[in-house]
């Protein structure tokens, strides 16, 4: 904002389209005397904030100025490149820059541009001449659907009563596939040359799907919204601009750092660097102490997080600012673009970007010193990851019975369909984030807020047991978890010192009560100390969170940011439906005291519609999308890609990238650097990509199979979450029963088969990621599950949904070993799952022994899953007549 002598003494505001920065980034990017171009543009950015139209004078304008946009003003650049703005005595807008007929082009697809303001915001829309017949802005977007559904509801009708009944059926009947000539029929017909444009401009609108422009075009026709020449100079001063829109001379400086950014990187960081500017309001605010932002998926919270440090790293003293999150692979995210957006070394030197787990090493190295080589990721002794030795820990091997304490708990829990070694390991976790070692006993009785299955006290006690047996088994194997690493750091609270003048948590929603109390002892209370990004939709783990159990107030002090910038319309409607399916009243309900749940406004982004594929196996999934992306990042050297493997826990991925040759998300990862990458769905959090492509959306993966019904809305928020790091393509691919969540949407999802799309090479299809083993290293073939004992064959998924009274029989007559009855009438033990089944289909004697209960069930469950057929029928030779005659699939054993 500037005074502009020339002008009466008027206000003078300058905004930049987000269409212009990209034209902009385009002259340095290609090079030759384009680079020139750009220096005399940087050069008018600088000034023409304060300058107003003066900072234009030493450029000619074309001769014949332009008609086709009101109000346009065309400046020659040089070397036939031409820059086109739209001004007024109060306002100059920089819209377009590039070669002479690269401006007609765009000229041509703008006419009748116009900003309009409503409720304090700008938005574009055009204004055209009946008869006119202007290009599409972009192309359109097809689809079966009729043009009018794109609209809303209160739109809709106030639009189709303008017009007369025959005009009003033909609007209603244009399909999104419909050709502009259809729309130029029907706006024909209309006699008020008014509504004439106000139909031909709506409908065009809809075809491209920019509903927010046709929104807007009626908004103006409704006299809601305002076009410029009724904008009052109070209203000018205090525009809040729109996802399209940047305030140029409110930090002209500002944007020309940002434009050299995206020229020097060769790659468009779009959002994650370039502040809109409701993410600067809050970046700039100050607060009197605790604060937190509630944003949605795509609103920029990390871009804000780091600002926010960067701002307050610059204050003139000096301060320590931490930026902290959950997530490793997103600690280095942070890492990699704070290098990218301050250069000031100062400043940076003064941030501190970690996880939380690097940040308790960090603070034990000072409180504990003697056990530095303890508190690593892998076991120092063993080489193990910590999956490993849990799953070694939890199924008792190596005879270590510690977790038989366990042994009721895990079959009642497995009788009931549940995966027990994953909910009690997460219940684990869920105690360390809500209570400190000596106040553990208030277990017992504490509510345990997002975990809805029932526990009484007697499984409470087994559970705390179990963990104290965890935790000596860390001890003993030399390695721990994040969560160790927090319960280590909680018992020295009182001895924690002032570390940081300022705190910043990203992704604060997976933050648990213990590590946030562990926070709020390292930033003494005051102006900007604590500061909480987070969203409730995008909380995926099982912790206790309470801010007020961990010291923290942020009462009247939350901010939230509701629009999405990153995806286009298409993959967020799509993402929404998922997570609106599969919402918890537990979510909603923490808006009261915390992170509050918002519904995402959509960017005015279009492109193409996510798509469902499906292959054959796993294995053709994974070597389609591989393909698919190799070749697509080869043809797009500036684009990013990400695989995402539904079902697999990170370790397991991590293993895979490496088999793959492709560089897994982690800490150490520079994303810009890395095309094609892979991962699980939870380290997606964070990240963006041009295309996202997620494998085994399978039934039984996506809801997982062993979760209580009540707690699978986090599984539907990790989708969430991997789905919308998809800028502009989502690709969701499945092989045999897709997931039920992706049929709950809907006809929003087209589906092909991936080899519509994509030819499988001829070499080898890629084999699948190997999980952990499920059995303790013996003879038995890890494939070969029903070859276990009882006791082993208790901790895998066929399990799931026994009797409590069918498990007990396995543990107890599965030994392993087996046993005949004396005289050789029958077996009282078996050796192995198999051989108890194929006993009790051909043995009426071990049926006695299992008892009939037992035996049904194992008879339903199992014996057609095993291949066994029994037949009455045919009575082979030599066999006593009416003998069950037992026949195996050979194939299955």
């Amino acid at each position: 904002m500037s005074i502009n002598s020339e002008q009466s003494q008027k206000v003078v505001q300058v905004f930049g389209t987000k269409e212009f920065t990209h034209s902009h980034e385009n002259l340095y990017k290609l090079g030759g005397n384009r680079r020139n171009i750009f220096k005399k543009l940087n050069d008018i950015i600088a000034v023409v904030g304060i300058e107003g139209a003066n900072a234009f004078k030493s450029f000619k304008t074309t001769k014949h100025g332009e008609s086709r946009i009101r109000g346009c003003v065309k400046y020659d650049l040089g070397d036939a490149f031409r820059l086109i703005t739209v001004q007024s005595n109060r306002i100059i807008w920089l819209l377009f820059c590039g070669s002479h007929d690269e401006c007609d082009k765009w000229l041509n697809k703008n006419s009748g541009l116009t900003p309009a303001l409503l409720e304090g915001e700008v938005k574009f829309t055009r204004e055209n001449s009946a008869g006119s017949k202007p290009e599409l802005r972009r192309d359109a977007v097809p689809s079966g659907s009729l043009l009018i559904d794109r609209l809303d509801e209160n739109h809709l009708d106030e639009f189709l009563d303008e017009f007369s009944g025959s005009v009003s059926r033909k609007i209603s009947i244009l399909k999104c596939v419909a050709d502009p000539s259809e729309i130029y029929d029907v706006s024909g017909r209309v006699e008020d040359p008014s509504l004439a444009s106000l139909a031909q401009d709506v409908l065009l609108a809809l075809l491209e799907d920019d509903r927010e422009g046709a929104a807007m075009r009626l908004d103006l026709h409704f006299g809601r919204a305002k076009t410029e020449n009724a904008w009052s100079d109070a209203e000018i001063v205090t525009i809040k601009v729109g996802s399209n829109v940047y305030d140029v001379a409110f930090g002209s400086d500002d944007y020309l750092q940002k434009i050299n950014e995206f020229a020097r990187n060769g790659k468009s960081l779009d959002w994650l660097l370039f502040m809109h500017p409701e993410q600067k309001t809050i970046v700039d605010r100050d607060y009197t102490g605790a604060a937190q932002l509630s944003g949605v998926s795509g609103a920029g919270k990390t871009c804000i997080a780091l600002r926010r440090a960067i701002r307050l790293a610059g204050n003139a003293d000096k301060p320590e600012v931490l930026i902290v999150t959950l997530n490793q692979s997103l600690a280095g995210l942070i890492k990699h673009l704070a290098r990218l957006s301050c250069d000031e070394p100062d400043v940076l030197r003064r941030i501190t970007v970690v996880s939380m787990f690097e940040l308790c090493q960090r603070l034990l190295e000072e409180l504990e010193p003697d056990r530095v080589r303890y508190y690593g990721e892998v076991s120092d002794k063993l080489g193990d990851n910590i999956d490993e030795v849990f799953r070694e820990y939890y199924r008792q091997w190596q005879n270590n019975k510690d977790a038989s304490v366990l042994s009721r708990l895990h079959r009642n829990l497995t009788a009931q369909g549940i995966d027990a070694e994953a909910y009690l390991r997460e219940e684990f976790d869920w105690i360390r984030s809500a209570l400190p070692t000596p106040d553990r006993t208030n277990y017992l009785e504490i509510e345990r807020s997002g975990r809805r299955h029932p526990l009484s006290e007697g499984a409470r006690k087994a559970v705390l047991e179990g963990l104290l047996g965890w935790e000596t088994k860390m001890e003993a194997v030399g390695i721990t978890d994040y969560l160790g690493l927090t319960k280590a750091v909680s018992k020295h609270l009182a001895d924690l010192s002032v570390h940081y003048d300022h705190i910043i948590v990203d992704e604060a929603q997976d933050f648990g009560t213990t590590e946030l109390a562990i926070l709020r002892h390292l930033v003494a209370e005051g102006a900007n100390d604590i500061f909480l990004c987070g969203d409730i939709a995008q909380h995926v783990l099982p912790k206790h969170r309470v801010l007020k159990n961990a010291g923290i107030s942020v009462s009247g002090r939350s901010e939230k940011i509701t629009r999405n910038y990153r995806n286009t319309r298409q993959i967020l409607e799509v993402a929404y439906a998922v997570l609106l399916n599969n919402l918890a009243e537990e979510m909603l309900d923490t808006a009261k005291d915390d992170l509050e749940i918002l519904d995402p406004k959509y960017a005015n982004r279009s492109l193409n519609a996510p798509v469902l594929l499906k292959a054959s196996s796993l294995e053709e999934e994974l070597t389609y999308a591989v393909t698919h992306l190799r070749e697509f990042i080869q043809k797009s050297p500036d684009s990013t890609a990400c695989i995402v493997i539904s079902g697999y826990k990170h370790t397991e991925v991590q293993a895979y990238a490496d088999y793959l040759g492709l560089p897994a998300l982690d800490g150490t990862l520079d994303p810009f650097n890395e095309p094609l990458v892979i991962s699980d769905l939870e380290q997606t959090k964070g990240y963006e990509f041009d295309t996202v492509v997620i494998l085994n959306c399978e039934d039984g993966i996506l809801p997982p199979a062993g979760v209580p019904k009540d707690e699978l809305y986090r599984f539907s928020c990790q989708l969430y979450v991997a789905m919308t790091r998809a800028k502009n393509d989502l690709y969701l691919s499945y092989h045999s029963q897709k997931s039920r969540w992706l049929s709950d949407i809907g006809d929003q999802l087209t589906e092909f088969e991936w080899s519509d799309i994509e030819s499988l090479p001829a070499e080898q299809l890629l084999s699948k990621p190997e999980r952990l083993p499920d059995v303790e290293w013996s003879e038995t073939n890890e494939n070969d599950l029903f070859g276990l004992s009882g006791h082993q064959f208790c901790f895998t998924k066929h399990a799931m949904g026994l009797s409590n009274e069918t498990i007990d029989k396995l543990i107890e007559l599965v030994d392993g070993k087996g046993l005949r009855a004396a005289g050789g009438r029958g077996s009282l033990k078996w050796r192995s799952v198999r051989n108890a089944i194929m006993a009790v289909e051909s043995e009426a004697n071990a049926r006695r022994v299992f008892g009939p209960q037992v035996s049904k069930e194992l008879r339903e469950k199992f014996s057609q899953e095993l291949g066994l057929v029994s037949t009455t029928g045919t009575t082979p030779s030599g066999a006593r007549p009416g003998r069950r005659i037992l026949t195996l699939n050979s194939k299955l054993l």
